[in-house]
Parts: structure tokens; sequence; C-alpha cells
């Protein structure tokens, strides 16, 4: 999938990328993982990483409205990478669900440094 064809995935989607804190801390840290794999696809549309961390930024208001309630469930020896089922609670009090990949780094001993934790959402789906 080319760059410019995941930037209209996220635009088209609720589809997000979330910290459990600022959503402003998403742009540091998804550049630090992806910004060389987004720079080496440049095409039609997509002229950097920062126009598509710019969309993430867009989304900070789906994400507030949302409200959403992440429970840390990374615990120590977990793969970077794994499946999670999240829940959101939506201000309706409806709830939204969705599956996400999780990405920790990984202390010395084997616990997940919760400060840098990223988790990716997809398939967000909205009750």
């Amino acid at each position: 999938m080319s760059s410019s064809d995941l930037l209209a995935k996220y635009k088209a989607s609720n589809e997000a990328i979330f910290l459990s804190q600022d959503i402003k801390s998403v742009s540091s840290h998804f550049s630090k993982y992806y910004a060389d794999t987004l720079q080496a696809d440049v095409q039609g549309g997509l002229k950097n990483a920062d126009e598509f961390l710019q969309s993430l930024i867009e989304m900070r208001t789906f994400l507030s409205d949302v409200k959403i309630e992440y429970v840390k469930q990374i615990v120590s020896g977990r793969n970077v990478g794994s499946y999670e089922k999240l829940t959101a609670k939506k201000p309706d009090g409806s709830k939204a669900s969705g599956s996400a990949i999780i990405f920790a780094t990984f202390g010395e001993e084997g616990s997940a440094d919760e400060d840098k934790i990223v988790a990716f959402r997809e398939c967000l789906e909205l009750d």
C-alpha cells in the first residue's frame, strides 16, 4: 500500500493512532517508528511523513470526543506488535470498540516502559 493510499484510508475512516498521553505525542512517536518508511514511499499526494502526521493531529477532536478509556494491559514479557481489544466510551454513554496493535518499549528487566507505549487503533466500530 502506498503512502497516499494509507493517508486516504485514515482520512476516510475512524481509525486512529493514539497514546494514553496527549495525542500530540503521537507525532514524535509515530515519526520515530515510521518516518523513514513513509519518506521512502513518497508518491502522489503525500509529500512527506509530516503531512501524514498532521492528519493524525487533526484526529484530536475525534479522540477527545470519544474519551478513550485505554486500560494499560501491557505486561512484562508481552511481544511487541501483539493484538489487544480496546474499548472506549462515547459522550452519550455508548461504547466504541476496536482491535489494536500495541508497540511497547521494554526495559532491561522485560517490563513495558509505559511512557513509551504506542497503540495503533484499527477497525474502530462505533455502536
